[in-house]
């Protein structure tokens, strides 16, 4: 009985062994079973999902704007995208097993050759080069070239190019070249500023070319976030800038001629054309201004316009001088023609007295008639700077009594006065003047303000010195001169509105004009209708023959 008992024990042990093995066995099949199940729908799932995904990369490649090209080492094509039928207007299939480089432009082979050659010597590298590639029209084509080398990789086994058409780009990079070589090398002025804001202190400068440098002198740099009113200043023409302003807030272009100025201060005349810029929207972005400088243009303008001036004031000359000479002539000449006649034909039944009176009448008007013409032939030389300048050293206070004694035996209706104020020039009296022109100059103030006062009056000559000048001053009681005709006063043949019937040829003060400018004095006046007129003629105290006609 006590050896059954162990032997029972080891039965047992046994078979409870055992039937953990068959437990274990079962635990592990069914583990298996399970396993292999879940892998297996695993791959399965990864299968359709590869298939899912190389079906969305196909669709990707193929709807793509680029062209992706797979390419031996040696350049043969293996696959080529259906979207080269959309960029180059080539069926994908026709450039199957063509090598790539007899695609490319000649000019652009080498730059092929080398880029095939780069990308293969390593995997996954990489590189970008642009080249030209013709499309079904026969038209180059310049395309942006991405390559990979993914030779290594099963599912590829090349060198991919992404190929992206740049022409536009580059059509659009050329022209903008080619307009920044016209801007930088015109030769107007061309200045680029914002749009906004038209309101003080107006839009910045952005942009200028050499030819802005080269006139204005203001370098890019000191104008470059300015605005353009520093070309402005004190003589550009505010109803040119009211335009400008005008035109800018309608936004259209517009063209004006207004002065200018350089970083030095020099003025000069620009014809600016300004017109408004828009981006692809029509969205107005920035103003172009090209300014050209027309001051050569203006000067010729100025030049013409005076010498129509002078045309106009030498047809209006003539004018008034045919009408004064036909005048002027005509009365004395019938007076010669008219006392001629009587002596010829009744010399024999006048006294000797009536033959004296006819003869000093001829006499007197041959006299007025010389006159008239010498006045024409000094103004002549004077329009012409040929009136001669003699100084000489005078005793005015006897020059100006002289004079008055020969014109007041002329006259027994006027007062005569003369009055000398301050200190003489020299002890003896004498300064240095022209005495020809100066007398002139006395006696036809005083022979007009004689003729030019009808019913008489005081005449006053006043001599006064000065620390640097002599002034003369004669004045008068007479008619006066009407303010609208003393703008005109010195002009040639020019005669006052209400002289009426007084004689007088109108180149009485043109000339003595030209006398005191030769002395390098001054004359101005005074004048009120119906009270009378006062002269002033100042010359320096010591006058050279080299004194200017101006």
């Amino acid at each position: 009985m006590s050896d059954f008992l162990p032997i029972l024990e080891r039965s047992l042990l046994a078979i409870c062994l055992a039937a953990l093995i068959l437990v274990a066995a079962a635990l592990i099949v069914t583990w298996f079973d399970i396993w292999f199940d879940r892998h297996f729908a695993l791959e399965k799932a990864g299968a359709a999902l590869s298939r899912h995904s190389e079906k969305r990369f196909q669709s990707l490649v193929q709807n793509s704007s680029d062209v992706i090209i797979v390419v031996s080492e040696t350049g043969i094509i293996d696959y080529a995208s259906q979207s080269i039928q959309r960029l180059l207007g080539h069926e994908a299939e026709t450039w199957l097993h063509c090598n790539i480089l007899a695609l490319v432009h000649p000019q652009d082979l080498a730059q092929a050759q080398d880029l095939l050659a780069k990308v293969s010597r390593s995997p996954r590298a990489g590189a970008v080069v642009e080249l030209q590639i013709q499309d079904g029209t026969g038209m180059w084509r310049i395309l942006e070239v991405i390559a990979h080398n993914l030779i290594d990789e099963p599912t590829v086994a090349g060198i991919v190019l992404t190929c992206h058409d740049i022409t536009h780009r580059k059509q659009q990079e050329q022209s903008l070249r080619l307009l920044q070589s016209v801007v930088m090398q015109a030769k107007d002025p061309i200045i680029i500023t914002e749009a906004t804001p038209l309101d003080l202190p107006g839009p910045r400068i952005l942009y200028v070319n050499q030819a802005f440098t080269k006139i204005t002198g203001y370098e890019a740099e000191e104008a470059l976030g300015k605005t353009p009113r520093i070309l402005q200043g004190k003589n550009t023409d505010p109803e040119a800038l009211s335009k400008i302003r005008t035109a800018l807030e309608a936004w259209q272009p517009v063209v004006v001629e207004l002065v200018n100025y350089c970083k030095d201060g020099t003025e000069f005349w620009a014809e600016l054309s300004i017109a408004p810029v828009a981006n692809e929207v029509g969205w107005f972005t920035h103003w172009v201004a090209i300014q050209r400088n027309i001051t050569e243009r203006k000067q010729a303008e100025a030049e013409i316009q005076n010498a129509l001036e002078q045309e106009r004031e030498l047809r209006e000359l003539k004018s008034r001088f045919i009408s004064m000479a036909s005048h002027e002539f005509r009365t004395p000449l019938a007076t010669i023609m008219a006392s001629s006649d009587l002596l010829k034909s009744f010399g024999h039944k006048l006294s000797e007295e009536k033959k004296l009176e006819r003869l000093n009448k001829i006499q007197a008007e041959v006299r007025n008639m010389t006159q008239l013409l010498e006045e024409v032939l000094l103004i002549g030389k004077a329009e012409a700077g040929k009136m001669q300048f003699n100084p000489t050293r005078l005793n005015l206070p006897q020059l100006c009594q002289d004079i008055l004694d020969e014109l007041g035996l002329a006259s027994d209706r006027h007062s005569l006065t003369f009055e000398q104020v301050g200190d003489e020039a020299e002890p003896d009296g004498l300064i240095s003047a022209d005495e020809k022109l100066l007398r002139h100059i006395l006696t036809n103030l005083l022979s007009n303000a004689i003729k030019y006062s009808p019913h008489g009056g005081e005449v006053r000559l006043k001599l006064q010195y000065e620390p640097a000048s002599i002034t003369f001053q004669i004045q008068d009681q007479g008619i006066g001169i009407p303010l609208a005709d003393q703008v005109h006063l010195f002009e040639p043949f020019h005669r006052a509105s209400n002289a009426g019937s007084i004689p007088g040829t109108g180149l009485g003060l043109a000339i003595i004009r030209y006398a005191a400018t030769l002395h390098g004095g001054t004359i101005q006046f005074d004048s009120t209708v119906g009270l009378g007129s006062r002269f002033t003629v100042s010359i320096p105290r010591f006058c050279s023959a080299q004194s200017p006609l101006t």
